[in-house]
């Protein structure tokens, strides 16, 4: 299972999975909350640098640092919550349709959620 290998997308989907019961899964809040955790967490970080100007007579400086890299941002996770808790509760208002990228896509995604989940 790809989420056993740490991948993102596949650990957010199971997040989804368990906190609704879906794909053959029990409800599992404890578990839900892991691979959402998981799915959010940083995996790699990169190097960046910055120039800072000298003031006046004063030379400038070079600042390195690391910077964490989501897979999954949590803010995309989010977004996505809100999207499977319209699905859930069947609830087809603007705003779950834009959570959810649109009409087309969330008459798919609705579709889906009850017929193949």
């Amino acid at each position: 299972m790809r989420a056993d290998h740490g991948e993102a997308i596949p650990e957010y989907a199971l997040s989804v999975f368990y906190r609704y019961g879906r794909g053959g899964l029990s409800a599992d809040t404890v578990k839900a909350t892991d691979f959402r955790a998981r799915a959010t967490s940083v995996r790699r970080s990169i190097s960046v640098a910055s120039y800072q100007p000298g003031l006046g007579r004063l030379p400038g400086r070079i600042n390195a640092g690391e910077v964490g890299v989501h897979d999954l941002p949590p803010e995309i996770a989010e977004m996505n919550d809100r999207c499977a808790a319209a699905l859930a509760a069947e609830r087809e208002t603007a705003e779950a349709i834009k959570l959810c990228g649109g009409q087309e896509t969330f008459g798919r995604l609705l579709a889906f959620w009850r017929n193949r989940l």
